[in-house]
């Protein structure tokens, strides 16, 4: 998902380590759901939300 995000926001070094979303996915601050013991984020939008990552690229 940090790739994913690096490859969409403008500034490059504030995007979240894997550590981090899976923090606030796990304290119910991003939305997502758990499927077969794995949680799934309905898209980046509430990442880049979350984390304030600001404009698109």
């Amino acid at each position: 998902m940090p790739i994913a995000i690096r490859g969409i926001v403008k500034d490059k070094s504030a995007t979240p380590s894997y550590r981090q979303v899976y923090a606030a996915v796990l304290n119910g601050s991003i939305p997502a759901e758990r499927i077969k013991g794995r949680w799934h984020v309905a898209g980046l939008m509430p990442v880049i939300e979350h984390f304030r990552l600001g404009e698109k690229a």
